[in-house]
């Protein structure tokens, strides 16, 4: 049920300039930290649940600013602390236990989005917050499967049906750098490249999008727009 992209935690954490997914690691890892900073503002010592915590890359740099860190993941992942019940949904900790779940690019994962959000639900103090980032516009990336995707609004819908309400959210690659990064992808799955040229291919790429996200953000307009349109979207909501 909980699967979390399996990239290697170094790469994730610090993406070489060819890797294919330079750029959209960089912005991610920038907003997710920035959100979390807002999470853990006024907490202290905050129990934090990685709900889908795969192979932990983000463990390192938020273990100092937090209390306690539990990952969790499905039956068999070596390097979570415990494991959801596949049948249930649930995993073996207590209600209202966690002060944050920290949720990044695992919902589009899950066979069931809403009993995923349930279970945040059910872990989050009253007070809570799940910090959660997905994809919208993005390639299809089973892990071992890849079940859904996200507008702007869907997204939000989804969280507030749960019992969240949302309280800050933002777009992670527009538009136009969703787009180069879809072409990108595009061009690798359909010409393989061989090794000689994937990296300068990708490295190439990268420094359009890295152009494309600098005019973005000179444009207010264009930048606002990413909110609605972008490859990914990370959000914080507060337990109602």
């Amino acid at each position: 049920m909980f699967l979390e992209n399996r990239h290697a935690g170094s790469e994730r954490a610090n993406p070489p300039l060819w890797h294919s997914r330079y750029v959209h690691l960089r912005r991610l890892k920038t907003a997710v930290l920035s959100a979390l900073e807002s999470c853990i503002s006024g907490r202290d010592k905050p129990v934090l649940v990685d709900l889908g915590c795969g192979n932990k890359p983000y463990q390192g740099m938020i273990s100092g600013k937090v209390g306690t860190y539990v990952g969790v993941d499905i039956p068999g992942n070596p390097v979570a602390d415990c494991f959801v019940d596949m049948e249930t949904g649930r995993c073996p900790l207590a209600s209202a236990s966690a002060d944050i779940v920290f949720s990044i690019q695992v919902l589009e994962h899950v066979e069931s989005p809403a009993s995923y959000l349930r279970e945040a639900h059910r872990l989050l103090r009253d007070d809570g917050d799940i910090l959660l980032s997905t994809h919208g516009h993005w390639m299809y990336h089973p892990d071992p499967v890849d079940h859904w995707r996200w507008t702007s609004t869907g997204l939000k819908l989804e969280l507030e049906r749960c019992g969240f309400q949302v309280t800050s959210f933002h777009g992670v690659q527009g538009f136009l750098s969703a787009a180069l990064q879809m072409l990108q992808d595009a061009v690798l799955a359909s010409f393989p490249l061989g090794k000689y040229w994937n990296k300068p291919f990708c490295f190439l790429v990268q420094r359009m999008i890295t152009l494309s996200e600098f005019f973005i953000d000179r444009s207010r307009t264009l930048s606002k727009h990413r909110d609605i349109e972008a490859a990914a979207f990370v959000l914080v909501a507060r337990k109602k």
